[in-house]
C-alpha cells in the first residue's frame, strides 16, 4: 500500500508532465481532435505519445 507521501508525489509528477507536456506541444489528443484529422496526423500523434492516454486509458 502507498503512504499518502507517495500518492502526493506521484499526482505532483503527472501535473509536472502534463505543463511540460503542454509547453512542448506535446500535449494529449482527445477523441475529438482524432476526427478533425487526418490518418497521417493521427499516425504521428501516436508517433509523438499524444494518443498515450486514449491508448492506455489513463484519462
Amino acid at each position: 500500500m502507498s503512504n499518502p507521501q507517495s500518492i502526493i508525489s506521484q499526482l505532483f509528477e503527472r501535473e509536472i508532465q502534463a505543463a511540460v507536456d503542454k509547453a512542448t506541444g506535446n500535449d494529449q489528443l482527445s477523441r475529438e481532435d482524432l476526427a478533425r484529422m487526418s490518418p497521417g496526423q493521427i499516425n504521428e500523434a501516436r508517433r509523438n505519445g499524444r494518443l498515450n492516454d486514449l491508448l492506455f486509458g489513463h484519462k
